[in-house]
């Protein structure tokens, strides 16, 4: 399966295709959500999950809060930035936010970072095949 948004990446996971091609902005930020070290993603993972909860409820709120975007979520996840980076950082509150919600969230990132590993990789894209 070929994918070049959050939301694409985030379908491949739920299915868990075997194999998916990443391509474009989004396969920079997976490869360094891959490249995490596991200390470093349980910190990060920590703070994306907050900061998302915030963004949730800014959307929930009716229009009454500022609506807060992706680069917004990533400055309210200072521990996530200092722990992977602002590249990972994004890239997994954008797979997040494509979740929809805070529990589907975590069991996504928690796929990508476990069941698949990264089988080929380029500037403009990545292949990431799952582990079985």
């Amino acid at each position: 399966m070929s994918a070049d948004t959050f939301k694409k990446i985030v379908d491949a996971l739920k299915s868990d295709q075997d194999e998916i091609e990443i391509k474009g902005d989004v396969a920079k930020k997976v490869i360094k959500i891959k490249a995490a070290g596991n200390v470093a993603w349980v910190i990060a993972l920590g703070a994306v999950i907050v900061a998302v909860s915030a963004t949730f409820l800014t959307l929930g709120s009716g229009g009454t809060a500022v609506t807060a975007t992706v680069p917004a979520a990533a400055i309210a996840a200072p521990a996530s930035v200092a722990a992977i980076g602002v590249t990972a950082t994004t890239g997994a509150i954008g797979i997040a936010l494509a979740c929809g919600g805070i529990a589907t969230a975590k069991t996504i990132l928690n796929k990508l970072r476990n069941n698949y590993k990264i089988v080929e990789s380029s500037e403009k894209s990545v292949v990431l095949k799952r582990i079985k």
